[in-house]
């Protein structure tokens, strides 16, 4: 199970019911208190839920039969209760405080992945030294502020390889990478493919 964006509003599955259940662990999902292990790894209970109702979203919308809609929705509902299920307790004191400082630095980096980001940069942003930094955003993500500056770049340029007709290396500009080739290897890693032959398919 590979997906490179997953949107929809939260809204979908929220209702104007005053004692609607699914309002708190919406509202959990939509404030980042809803935590679960990070990346979903094969194997686990949480990847299994997970899955079941992405695949279930896609098989509904490949099919498209009449109200699949209906169908679509229950699958985001499976999958909201597939993250509750398995969600992590919350972080007391300090590390609750870390979490809660790197919010803003995931605005910053989705307002700013196009340009340069260093570990400095990131730091600054979100308050502490570099090699604190580092320490920090590995306890709370699982992963490098590098590794995921990187992925959401490689997201950001799935998304301009089908909406627009860019070329290769503006996409990669665009992406905040300053070298195509770099930019061709780091996305045929992830994504198993050459940015090309990703447009060539989804476009087929």
């Amino acid at each position: 199970m590979e997906y490179e964006n997953i949107i929809f509003s939260l809204a979908l599955l929220d209702s104007a019911e005053a004692d609607d259940w699914c309002r708190g662990v919406v509202d959990a999902l939509r404030q980042g208190e809803l935590l679960v292990e990070r990346p979903i790894r094969p194997g686990t209970p949480l990847h299994a839920d997970v899955s079941a109702a992405l695949d279930g979203a896609d098989a509904a919308c490949a099919e498209k039969a009449p109200g699949y809609p209906l169908l679509v929705k229950s699958q985001l509902f499976k999958l909201l209760f597939a993250l509750n299920r398995h969600r992590l307790a919350a972080p007391q004191g300090k590390p609750a405080e870390d979490a809660e400082k790197l919010k803003g630095l995931f605005g910053y980096v989705k307002a700013n992945f196009s340009r340069p980001i260093a570990v400095a940069d990131a730091a600054a942003v979100a308050g502490y030294s570099p090699s604190h930094f580092m320490r920090i955003f590995r306890q709370v993500t699982g992963r490098t502020f590098v590794d995921y500056l990187t992925d959401y770049r490689l997201s950001a340029a799935v998304y301009y390889l089908k909406e627009t007709g860019d070329d290769i290396s503006a996409v990669a500009e665009n992406c905040g990478f300053d070298n195509v080739s770099y930019f061709i290897r780091r996305f045929r890693r992830k994504y198993g493919t050459s940015p090309g032959r990703y447009r060539k398919n989804k476009k087929s």
